[in-house]
């Protein structure tokens, strides 16, 4: 397997592999950009060291990635190829709206009724279910939206690429055609 295969190719088994990597790659920046805090405040409760911050965002990133993967996917896989590049934008801003709507609820109900009960069973800081209602639509525009438009923009520049080639093999057997029919005008004729 080529870089060029792994990154260009429309087969399932590395789409599914580039998809994965991107994801685990997403979550371990996410981790390790996070600003520690070793001392002070921690969302309300004091900080305990590195470990105990980090063990809170890496699980706090893990229902964050989730939320995104629910918004990109019907996003990149439906409404972009409907709606978008088919230019019906009117359309594509209504279901646009209804996934952001969905997604929402959707990290609502992840964040109130799964993340709070672990973060709570290990005695860290959980919002307040009223001010996760309100932070799950805000935040569903900040990170999920950010990186489905990323996916969009990645595709976008995979298509444009993969039309590029295609251009370049044509041109390339457009010249093979064209030497092909010169040879056989300049074969003399004993030989045809």
């Amino acid at each position: 397997m080529s870089m060029r295969d792994f990154i260009f190719s429309n087969e399932k088994k590395y789409r599914i592999k580039r998809h994965i990597i991107f994801w685990i790659a997403c979550y371990f920046f996410m981790v390790a950009t996070a600003p520690p805090k070793i001392t002070g405040s921690l969302n309300g409760i004091s900080g305990d060291g590195f470990i105990r911050f980090y063990e809170m965002v890496s699980i706090r990133i893990f229902f964050h990635l989730a939320c995104q993967m629910i918004f990109c996917y019907p996003l990149l896989y439906f409404l972009v190829p409907a709606y978008f590049w088919k230019k019906k934008y009117f359309k594509f801003i209504c279901m646009f709206l209804l996934l952001w709507i969905v997604t929402s609820f959707f990290r609502y109900a992840a964040f109130a009724f799964a993340y709070n009960p672990i973060m709570q069973r290990l005695n860290l800081y959980v919002n307040p279910v009223p001010l996760v209602f309100i932070i799950s639509f805000t935040q569903v525009i900040d990170g999920p939206a950010f990186i489905g438009f990323t996916f969009i923009a990645l595709k976008f520049f995979k298509n444009w690429q993969q039309k590029q080639r295609d251009n370049f093999n044509l041109k390339k057997r457009k010249c093979k055609c064209r030497v092909t029919i010169i040879k056989s005008a300049d074969t003399p004729a004993f030989f045809i």
